[in-house]
């Protein structure tokens, strides 16, 4: 197996059991309480503690000139599962984003960036023998902290809001910042980008000169949320605006309008969301444009810089034939 051994992660949990034993739980937890005191960006999320060989950065390159599918989870990701089987046919490497990990077996990568995806059932889901799994430290942290530690192997990633130009096909740029590109924090106070622009990063990383991406619809197929049928955007309403329920108390990520760059239609999304459209275009104009690597997105969403092409026809005859009106 690829992914990184449980004797090679057995030192980093130990130190985080360390970190939530009681006495040590109060003086983290009141450490943290000063630092997002003086910090209101919780900087301590984004800080690697784990030894350079437990980091993403050491698969770099693994697969040069592949071709790679990103199978994220909106609702235009139910379209491969019928090809579970045969992905390999038209792919080098194929990487499941999230809960995609419970409904594809024949992946190479499993990709979780948010630090609370243990709060998620597929965060705990084992993976498919022979897969490589990449998620957040900080996330690991959070797991342990919170009792549902992460105990299977995986590689350890950071996100990050680069200073100067990311390198996309490097974990770290040439002034050291290192970590999958997030973009700036919008509207919504999070950062732009969602885990398709981190995979996007990802899949350049490991060498791939097109990259395919399915699931990343950013707007809603009425009430569908995820391409599994998970539902809950828009389902409280405060002040006569509709938000997810972890968006109620604060507030700042509305259901809003946008208008479908290939139809021209208005549709709903989240301000996160149209936001984070706007984000991946300027990351395929700005750096895979650059570095020669070619976007192709089966969505029929948000994004509009990326070639937009029909996965059937893709998967039947290898043939990559624009959407239908």
């Amino acid at each position: 197996m690829q992914s990184a051994s449980r004797a090679t992660l057995r030192p980093f949990l130990r130190r985080i059991r360390r970190m939530v034993t009681p006495a040590a739980a109060g003086r983290a937890a009141a450490g943290r309480r000063a630092d997002r005191t003086e910090k209101p960006d919780s900087a301590w999320l984004y800080v690697h503690s784990c030894p350079d060989d437990q980091k993403v950065s050491v698969l770099e390159g693994r697969h040069p000139g592949s071709r790679a599918l990103v199978v994220a989870t909106g609702p235009s990701a139910q379209q491969a599962l019928p090809y579970d089987e045969r992905l390999h046919d038209r792919y080098d490497i194929v990487i499941a984003l999230n809960g995609s990990v419970m409904y594809l077996r024949r992946i190479d990568y499993f990709l979780s960036v948010e630090s609370h995806a243990h709060l998620w059932p597929w965060y705990h889901h084992p993976v498919p023998a022979g897969t490589v799994r990449c998620v957040s430290e900080s996330g690991l942290r959070l797991a342990a902290e919170a009792g549902q530690p992460d105990l299977q192997p995986a590689y350890l990633l950071l996100r990050h809001l680069y200073s100067e130009p990311a390198d996309i096909r490097h974990y770290r740029n040439a002034s050291g910042e290192e970590g999958l590109v997030v973009g700036p924090r919008g509207e919504t106070r999070l950062g732009r980008g969602t885990v398709s622009a981190q995979a996007i990063h990802f899949a350049s990383m490991l060498g791939a000169d097109e990259i395919h991406l399915i699931g990343a619809d950013l707007h809603f197929h009425g009430p569908v949320q995820h391409y599994y049928g998970d539902n809950e955007y828009g389902t409280h309403v405060v002040d006569g605006r509709r938000y997810h329920r972890l968006d109620v108390e604060k507030r700042l990520n509305p259901i809003v309008e946008a208008c479908h760059p290939r139809t021209g239609t208005l549709v709903e999304t989240t301000l996160h969301f149209r936001e984070s459209a706007a984000f991946i275009d300027d990351l395929v104009r700005d750096h895979l444009w650059p570095a020669g690597i070619r976007l192709v997105d089966f969505s029929d969403g948000l994004i509009s810089a990326a070639q937009q092409c029909d996965f059937v026809t893709y998967m039947e005859t290898g043939r990559l034939a624009p959407l239908r009106s």
